[in-house]
């Protein structure tokens, strides 16, 4: 491109022989501004390719990890843990109805009456992009979105969890000890099985046990509603950031 533009420069200079000199000159110095631009310009988009490639792997990273936390709700919060709760309640809500005992199933629903949660969310590849820069990310509203989720609406959720987990665990513990006897110990295929007898076998009748109960049936429905709309958060985090990834 540049020796075509010189040798286009030349000719036009030959034109006219007095200012021959002044035109190359001038030509010269075309040239050398022209080449430093497109030098430029080549360096600026090997620059912002670089960016762009930066900012898809990044998102594909926070995809993945969203994703991988949007299974772990329901499979294993919403899926297991939370079930656990709801299956428990329904069972001695009918022993009350009906009264027929299962004493193998009694005391496996009992403690599913306190099963708890643990608050776990993969930040660390948010974490990696902020210290880096979320300037990175160029479309404004998905950065906003991004930065609003795990800095204000993530921690907020954190916090309310681990408070009504700890009160819940800390007032359903101080309940079932009324219904566990001392200590025993059990010796069963050579195995040493130590546990806590139910002291009475028709506890679920007493008012402290429906107290428990009743803790246990708002435990586990503000649990589900709460775990329910981090899911929908995060999957309507992942459309936003898949929508982008595939720009």
């Amino acid at each position: 491109m540049i020796p075509f533009f010189r040798r286009l420069r030349k000719r036009f200079a030959d034109d006219n022989k007095p200012m021959k000199y002044t035109r190359y000159a001038i030509g010269e110095i075309v040239l050398v501004v022209i080449g430093i631009l497109i030098a430029l310009q080549i360096n600026n988009w090997n620059e912002n390719k670089k960016v762009k490639a930066f900012e898809l792997k990044m998102l594909k990273e926070l995809s993945i990890a969203i994703q991988k936390d949007i299974e772990y709700t329901e499979n294993h919060i919403l899926g297991y843990r939370t079930k656990v709760g709801e299956k428990s309640v329904l069972y001695f809500k009918g022993l009350i109805k009906n009264n027929e005992v299962d004493m193998d199933s009694l005391r496996y629903y009992f403690d599913w009456t306190s099963y708890g949660v643990s608050f776990q969310i993969n930040e660390g590849p948010y974490q990696a992009l902020k210290s880096i820069g979320l300037d990175k990310i160029a479309n404004d509203s998905l950065r906003n979105s991004i930065q609003l989720f795990y800095d204000f609406i993530l921690p907020r959720r954190r916090q309310l969890v681990i408070f009504n987990e700890e009160m819940y665990d800390e007032q359903q513990e101080t309940l079932k000890q009324f219904f566990l006897g001392e200590s025993k110990y059990e010796i069963v295929n050579d195995d040493v099985k130590i546990y806590k007898p139910l002291v009475d076998s028709h506890f679920w009748l007493q008012p402290k046990f429906l107290d428990l109960l009743i803790m246990t049936e708002s435990r586990v429905g503000w649990r589900r509603n709460e775990f329910e709309d981090l899911t929908e958060d995060l999957k309507t985090l992942k459309k936003s950031i898949d929508k982008q990834i595939k720009k």
